[in-house]
């Protein structure tokens, strides 16, 4: 018959008769027509084929494009743990990867100041052979776990790194052997130090190391950075989160320093989001707080958070509140400090030295949870009537679904008087969806004009019961 393809492979075929007597001839013609035949099922079977893919296809993408919001960029860092490796090709092997995997997204969890990718998400991506650039650009990627573990005998081995993909550069990765009786210690170990690197590395930057020293253990440092995480949303929920993490931070330090200067801010955003029942007892409780906070420690942010509070709670004396923060400033500068000394500077009049500290403070921070610098340096732009800078800092930024309100208020007044209507339009009902007030506004702006100003700005726009 000939030379016959049956997929890549090239065969000579032969018909074979085991009965001489049942010779026959090969209809050339019967064979041509069934050939047509056959190729032109294949054919149909192709666009029969093609149009399920395709079909399939568009129903997987919509149905990803309904969870694009998922992904969006915020003020969190995303993290992605990749499935970890099993070297070894048996079964339970497999299931071993899977539940270093699951651990790994736990401990990474406990930590407010991230976003840690689900485990579905990191097993999809992994079963597509998903590329870094991929990972990136449709999930919003900023760093990824990756692991594997190798057995032989009573002998295994771990391996773990954290990479960032911004700079696609490997920040760190640890290979530890071990007894497989210690597994469950030496995952939480793993996970505890890749948690470590990230709250240093991806959020609070060198400050990090030196707020590390001031606690007890990892899990006590954690609860801190969650507390610090919580308190900077400035609302009545932030708040009570915030005072739960301060409780367990209290009860595992009682007599630590630590716990004075969490208390001195606590005090004050319980005032600050209307959650005070007796404003003049805790301002009194307050005063207390500090003045024994600097007696007994006396450290550049203790001095960094009278100033604050003077300026904003209690003497309302710039001289006083500059004092303090020239005091805390000479004792040593750092994200605190420098977050600080913008925001009283700024609100003592001295706007432009002001802002050179927040820019500092924002250089100092690797990612800025809840846009909590930048909405400070984008209310002193606001002052000096900065609207580039502002859009210029924001940029595309100012369509992440968790922007704050400030920015939110501001980007729309800046994008109205540049003439952008439409783009303004859009931004006020943002702002309007967050709830914001009158009396928000006012507390952002401690110099009545700025409030008022940014508040005809808005009325401008459209209508906001809220603000009549």
């Amino acid at each position: 018959m000939g030379e016959q393809k049956v997929k890549k492979n090239i065969f000579h075929a032969y018909d074979i008769l085991l009965d001489k007597s049942h010779k026959r001839k090969l209809n050339k013609k019967s064979s041509s027509l069934s050939l047509i035949i056959i190729i032109s099922v294949i054919v149909f079977a192709g666009l029969i084929g093609a149009f399920y893919f395709n079909f399939l296809n568009n129903a997987f993408n919509k149905e990803n494009s309904s969870n694009d919001s998922e992904y969006q960029a915020t003020s969190l860092p995303f993290i992605l743990v990749e499935p970890f490796k099993a070297l070894n090709a048996s079964s339970d092997d497999n299931t071993l990867g899977t539940g270093i995997t699951e651990s790994m997204i736990s401990i990474l969890s406990q930590y407010t100041g991230i976003s840690v990718l689900s485990s579905n998400t990191s097993f999809h991506v992994d079963e597509n052979s998903f590329t870094d650039t991929e990972i990136k650009n449709q999930y919003n990627v900023d760093y990824i776990v990756r692991g594997s573990i190798q057995t032989y005998g009573n002998i295994s081995r771990i391996t773990v790194s954290l990479t960032d993909l911004s700079q696609n550069k490997v920040l760190w990765s640890e290979q530890k052997d071990f007894d497989m009786q210690d597994i469950f210690k030496v995952q939480d170990e793993m996970g505890n130090k890749i948690l470590n690197n990230l709250q240093i590395t991806a959020v609070t930057g060198s400050q990090g190391t030196s707020w590390a020293n001031d606690f007890n253990d990892l899990e006590t440092f954690t609860t801190y950075l969650n507390w610090r995480n919580e308190w900077r949303k400035y609302t009545p929920e932030g708040y009570k989160k915030a005072e739960a993490f301060f409780e367990n931070i209290k009860k595992k330090m009682p007599d630590s320093p630590v716990v004075l200067n969490i208390l001195g801010w606590q005090i004050a955003m319980k005032i600050w989001v209307g959650l005070s029942d007796d404003i003049e007892n805790d301002k009194e409780n307050l005063r207390v707080t500090i003045n024994k906070l600097i007696d007994l420690r006396g450290r550049n942010e203790d001095f960094a958070l009278k100033s604050a509070m003077e300026l904003y709670l209690l003497s309302q004396n710039c001289e006083i509140v500059i004092k303090d923060i020239e005091t805390a400033l000479s004792l040593g500068g750092n994200v605190e400090v420098y977050t600080v000394a913008g925001s009283v500077l700024a609100g003592c009049g001295n706007v432009e030295r002001g802002m050179e500290y927040t820019k500092k403070a924002l250089a100092l921070t690797p990612n800025d949870n809840n846009w909590f610098l930048t909405n400070i340096l984008v209310g002193q732009y606001y002052k000096l009537g900065n609207y580039d800078e502002i859009r210029n800092l924001v940029g595309e930024k100012i369509n992440a679904p968790d922007m704050s309100p400030l920015i939110l208020a501001v980007f729309s007044v800046s994008e109205f008087e540049s003439g952008n209507k439409k783009k303004a339009a859009e931004l006020f009902e943002r702002f309007k969806s967050t709830g914001k007030s009158k009396d928000d506004i006012m507390g952002w702006f401690p110099e009545t004009s700025y409030a008022e100003s940014l508040i005809d700005g808005l009325r401008s726009i459209g209508d906001y019961d809220l603000i009549n």
